[in-house]
């Protein structure tokens, strides 16, 4: 993971995460940072930087710690892991995964150059989408696993005859930005 707050792909992370203990896998958590409890340790890494030295850096301490933990599987959250994994990874016989929480930036050399792993995991149809139009990525290796969300049925708000409206994900960067763009132009019409 790349989080420098909380976000989505840490929850669902973390929901995997206990599901892979319960099933006795050895699991490993690098990140800059988390903010949800974790019943496995974690090593802090700048993964959310831009520099490109440090990113050098990063690499070469994540690839030592691929090595030293014989790490079988990768499983990249955010696109400044996947930035770090595919380099650290190179040469090594490390599969590689990658849970897609949403549209990724559009650039060259991932245009080139499939730098997300052999299986893609898209939170949906339209994610899955852009991969293969846009990165030419091989639809078979993509699968459509929506995050999951519990509703609890029996609150208090359910026994009502209102309707409500979630928006989950983050406020913060171009995510914040959409969900300013909609409750400007959404919610007055929805509210009525």
């Amino acid at each position: 993971l790349s989080q420098t707050e909380l976000t989505g792909a840490e929850v669902y992370a973390q929901n995997l995460i206990e599901s892979q203990l319960q099933n006795q896998h050895q699991v490993f958590v690098i990140s800059d940072n988390v903010h949800v409890p974790l019943s496995t340790t974690w090593t802090r890494l700048t993964l959310s930087t831009a520099s490109f030295t440090t990113r050098m850096n990063n690499i070469w301490q994540l690839r030592g710690f691929i090595m030293q933990n014989k790490i079988d599987v990768i499983h990249c959250h955010s696109r400044g892991a996947v930035r770090h994994a595919y380099w650290a990874r190179m040469g090594l016989k490390i599969a590689m995964v990658t849970s897609l929480h949403g549209r990724q930036h559009v650039s060259m050399s991932k245009k080139l150059m499939n730098i997300y792993g052999e299986q893609c995991i898209a939170i949906c149809e339209n994610v899955k989408k852009q991969m293969v139009e846009q990165f030419s990525m091989n639809s078979n290796s993509i699968q459509v696993l929506r995050n999951p969300c519990q509703i609890n049925k029996s609150s208090q708000l359910a026994k009502t005859n209102f309707k409500s409206i979630a928006l989950l994900g983050r406020s913060s960067g171009p995510k914040g930005e959409r969900i300013e763009k909609i409750a400007q132009h959404c919610f007055h019409q929805w509210l009525s």
